[in-house]
This record gives C-alpha cells, structure tokens and sequence, in this order.
C-alpha cells in the first residue's frame, strides 16, 4: 500500500526535519526575559507593600 501521506517501506522518512526560524527562537527568548522581569518587578512591588 503507498500513497503520499503513508511512510515509506523501508521505515525511513522522506523529509527531513523541519527546524524552527531563527526569528522564533529569538521572539521566544526575549518573550521570557520579559515575563521574567515582570515576575521579578511584580516581588519586588508586593514585598514593598508590606
């Protein structure tokens, strides 16, 4: 049985991977340094609250 979305016969794929962008990877890490600064800004703010 083939067809164009079965695999191959002999097991292996027939693409290779699909890596993700460059821009993504970037928009992911500047997207933590983000929310990590605002989770450290936002201690900061209730612990001079009290």
């Amino acid at each position: 049985m083939s067809g164009p979305f079965l695999p191959e016969e002999d097991g292996q794929p027939a693409e290779e991977p699909v890596t993700t962008p460059w821009t993504f990877r970037i928009v992911v890490v500047l997207a933590v340094l983000y929310l990590g600064w605002r989770l450290i800004d936002g201690v900061i703010w209730l612990i001079g609250r009290f």
